[in-house]
C-alpha cells in the first residue's frame, strides 16, 4: 500500500489470505478459489490488490512437510500461488496469526486448541521472533520486504509490543484498524471507536492516534 504519494481518498482493495480459524478448511475453498476471483476481478479493472498473507501457516506447513506429504503439497501450492500474485504486481502484506506457533496438524486437519491467539498473551521477545521468522518467510515467497501489516483478528493492541515488532521487521503501513468496532473477550480484544475521521493517518504509539510526523500510516 504506497500512500504516502496521494493527496486524496483512493479504493484500497486487500484481502486476507488465511485459513480459518478452528475449523480450517481446504487451501482451495479458503485461498485458491476466492483469491483467483477477486485477481480476475482486478485484472478486468486494471488494479492491484493487497494480500496481506498469513505467513505463520507457511512456516508451520514447513515444520509438518517431511513427515507429511499432504502439507508438503498445501505449502507448495500456496508458495507458488503468492509467487505468481507478487509477480503480476500484487502487493504481499504481513498478516500475523501467532496461534499457528502451537497449531499441531493431526493427519488430517489443523489442529488449533490451545493455541495462544492474541499478542497480549505473548512476550515482547516472542512477538519480536515470530514477527522476523513470519516477514522473512514472505521475502522468500514474494521475492521483496513486506512493507505493510494486518494484525490477524484486528488485534493490533497492545501496540506497544506489536509496534516494537513492527519496527523490528520494517513495517511502515498498517491496516488492523476498523473504524467505530469495539471487541472484548477471552482470546482478543481491540477498541477502535475513536479514530480520526479521514481516509488514512500517521501515528507513533497509538493507530487510533493521529501524529503528523508519526513512524506508522494508518489505512484502516
Amino acid at each position: 500500500m504506497k500512500i504516502s504519494t496521494l493527496t486524496e481518498p483512493t479504493l484500497v482493495l486487500s484481502q486476507d489470505y488465511e485459513l480459518f480459524f478452528h475449523k480450517s478448511g481446504s487451501i482451495e475453498n479458503c485461498l485458491l478459489q476466492p483469491c483467483e476471483a477477486l485477481r480476475e476481478f482486478a485484472r478486468r479493472m486494471g488494479l492491484s490488490i493487497t494480500y496481506y498473507v498469513d505467513a505463520g501457516m507457511l512456516v508451520r506447513m514447513r515444520d509438518y512437510e517431511a513427515s507429511s506429504p499432504e502439507v508438503s503439497s498445501m505449502r507448495s501450492q500456496i508458495r507458488r500461488h503468492v509467487e505468481s500474485l507478487a509477480a503480476e504486481g500484487h502487493e504481499i502484506g504481513l498478516h500475523v496469526h501467532p496461534h499457528w506457533q502451537s497449531t499441531r496438524w493431526t493427519g488430517k486437519d489443523w489442529d488449533f486448541s490451545g493455541t495462544r491467539y492474541s499478542p497480549a498473551q505473548f512476550r515482547r521477545s516472542e512477538l519480536v521472533e515470530i514477527f522476523e521468522t513470519y516477514a522473512n518467510e514472505l521475502t522468500d515467497v514474494a521475492g521483496q520486504r513486506p512493507t505493510s501489516y494486518r494484525a490477524g483478528g484486528f488485534c493490533i493492541e497492545p501496540f506497544d509490543r506489536v509496534g516494537e515488532a513492527l519496527r523490528a521487521v520494517g513495517i511502515q503501513t498498517d491496516s488492523s484498524v476498523v473504524p467505530g468496532m469495539r471487541l472484548n473477550d477471552r482470546d482478543k480484544r481491540y477498541n477502535f471507536r475513536t479514530t480520526p475521521n479521514a481516509p488514512w493517518w500517521y501515528f507513533d504509539d497509538e493507530p487510533t492516534v493521529s501524529s503528523r510526523a508519526g513512524r506508522f500510516l494508518e489505512v484502516p
